[in-house]
């Protein structure tokens, strides 16, 4: 009997994740779900015995007793699925995961300690099956149930901003990519229509800057898992590295309404809007990103130069002032509020703004060419030839990636300078503020 109070939560699970998935992925589901779930009908049945005797006809301590022991259940039957997620990549249809284990108790890990606990407790004080599910409809039929589910919505309020933004934090570097790439693409060839491989595969594929490669494995994974936020931002990373921003935007729009919590889904989404000069969209972007993640100078940064390139120099203000802040030595923003100076045509506060943007980054080339252009204003052209053969030491091509610049070295070398000036500065500002 008690092997039965065992398995009904799991039996109850398993038809809950055939509904939500449409298949049963693994035999491994079914085994995790018991075990996990016997775990947690055993300690919440222990629990409440333990406290039996001292609570007994104690109505409030009654509902105490009951409270601790489903919410130990519950935390309990988290833990075992956040190890058995580690351990062989148990899928999360249902949200069960959404938590830190051993902290947060989710409505479906406190409907799983119920029912477990219910017809644990009963199976113990049972000789036939059908008492046992008798005992469990006059657990679920009790007032006090109404509390129970009342304590685990509290407990989920309060515990819920702990699993915020370190679980969507994701690995963005190549040695990430090459470490998974391997059992990756052992797992596909092994497992060629199962949504996770696909997915990892996907991911080590644009870890590594094989995007091509990565977007029809995306794609497949993506026609498994449609609403999957990962699936929907990587390939719409692989799309803006490609070059097709019109699709990068699609799907990483839907990643950032997916999971609204993981910013680089609206970093992209405001570089793809960028790319294709949406600058509304794009700024729109940012400031969600930057409202996730206020004290990132990078984001600051990008949002700022975005502005600044579109000549918008009053919205670039504030993006540029909180820069400030969040990097007083970096060379960046006192570059930045030279740029909106100089647009405004206040060119010796430009120049001041400059000089303080090359004592911050010596070894910047940008700043001193930025310089460059002012003193060209400033019908300074042997100040402008100095500046632009500084830059030139420090970065040969510079002159190759923007034509105006190059005509600018040439006039000033002849001697003539001009006070107009109708070239935006061509930040490229993903690159510009990116980490």
């Amino acid at each position: 009997m008690v092997a039965v109070g065992m398995a009904a939560p799991a039996i109850i699970f398993l038809l809950v994740h055939a509904i939500a998935s449409m298949q049963l992925r693994s035999a491994q589901i079914a085994l995790v779900v018991a075990l996990g779930a016997a775990m947690a009908g055993v300690v919440a049945a222990a629990i409440a015995g333990v406290l039996a005797p001292l609570t007994e006809g104690r109505r409030l301590l009654e509902w105490l007793r009951w409270t601790a022991a489903i919410a130990t259940g519950t935390v309990v039957f988290g833990g075992a699925l956040h190890i058995a997620r580690a351990l062989i990549g148990l899928e999360d249809p249902l949200g069960l995961l959404t938590s830190r284990p051993l902290v947060g108790i989710t409505p479906a890990r406190c409907l799983i300690a119920i029912i477990g606990g219910a017809m644990v407790a009963d199976s113990l004080h049972s000789d036939h099956p059908l008492r046992v599910i008798r005992g469990l409809t006059q657990h679920l039929s009790r007032p006090m149930l109404v509390s129970w589910l009342g304590i685990a919505a509290l407990a989920y309020w309060v515990t819920g901003p702990l699993a915020q933004p370190d679980e969507l934090e994701l690995p963005w570097n190549a040695a990430a990519g090459r470490r998974l790439l391997t059992s990756a693409e052992a797992r596909v060839a092994m497992q060629p229509k199962r949504f996770d491989a696909l997915l990892q595969l996907g991911m080590a594929l644009a870890y590594t800057e094989r995007y091509a490669e990565a977007r029809p494995v995306l794609e497949r994974a993506l026609a498994l898992g449609p609403d999957d936020w990962r699936a929907q931002f990587f390939l719409g990373w692989a799309e803006f590295e490609r070059g097709a921003y019109a699709d990068a935007v699609r799907h990483t729009r839907r990643a950032g309404e997916l999971e609204p919590r993981y910013d680089w889904a609206h970093v992209m989404q405001a570089r793809a809007h960028e790319a294709l000069r949406e600058i509304e969209a794009a700024d729109s972007a940012y400031a969600r990103a930057i409202s996730l993640r206020p004290k990132e100078l990078y984001l600051q940064l990008e949002r700022a130069a975005l502005l600044v390139e579109a000549r918008r120099f009053v919205s670039a203000r504030g993006p540029i002032a909180a820069a400030a802040r969040l990097g007083p030595e970096d060379w960046r923003p006192p570059m930045l509020r030279g740029l909106v100076a100089r647009g405004e045509r206040r060119l010796d506060d430009a120049a001041a703004a400059f000089d303080s943007s090359i004592s911050r980054g010596p070894r910047q080339a940008l700043p001193r060419m930025q310089q460059a252009i002012t003193r060209y204003l400033q019908g300074d052209a042997a100040r402008t030839v100095t500046l632009i053969d500084q830059a030139l030491a420090l970065d040969s091509t510079l002159l190759t990636r923007n034509a105006a610049w190059h005509a600018v070295y040439m006039d000033a070398r002849a001697g003539r300078t001009s006070t107009v000036w109708r070239e935006d500065p061509l930040l490229d500002a993903f690159r510009f503020g990116a980490r």
